[in-house]
């Protein structure tokens, strides 16, 4: 399960009971170990479509889930970044706020110099109570 940051928690706040208006123009997603983002060795955010996360459904546990349709590929790894098990969404290609996360993968994944790390369509799943 996705937790929603206190950023993002504010920010829906203040969107229902100010009328301040919120929006994100760009998605971007990030890795995670040990739900620290992982940083050097060559890893960048991606960014992410809009038009590719899919419309909210029921997630069959009382809440709603959105999934992105597309494979997410990160920039090939200079140095080992070690086992990721998690990953993030972000309002920018860094810094920024993070929105959700982190989040954990099923199945962890060791990253060594030269690997690239990807996740497949379907695999990123957010869901909100």
């Amino acid at each position: 399960m996705a937790a929603k940051s206190s950023y993002l928690a504010k920010a829906f706040l203040r969107k229902v009971f100010k009328n301040q208006d919120f929006s994100v123009s760009t998605v971007y997603v990030g890795a995670t170990i040990a739900g620290s983002e992982i940083s050097g060795g060559g890893y960048a955010r991606v960014a992410t479509a809009v038009e590719d996360w899919t419309e909210p459904v029921d997630d069959g546990a009382g809440g709603e889930q959105t999934t992105y349709t597309q494979d997410v590929l990160f920039p090939k790894a200079t140095a080992a970044w070690g086992t990721v098990n998690g990953f993030i969404v972000a309002d920018a290609p860094s810094g920024g706020n993070i929105l959700y996360g982190p989040c954990a993968l099923s199945t962890p994944v060791p990253i060594n110099a030269n690997d690239q790390l990807r996740f497949d369509a379907n695999q990123l799943v957010v869901h909100e109570a």
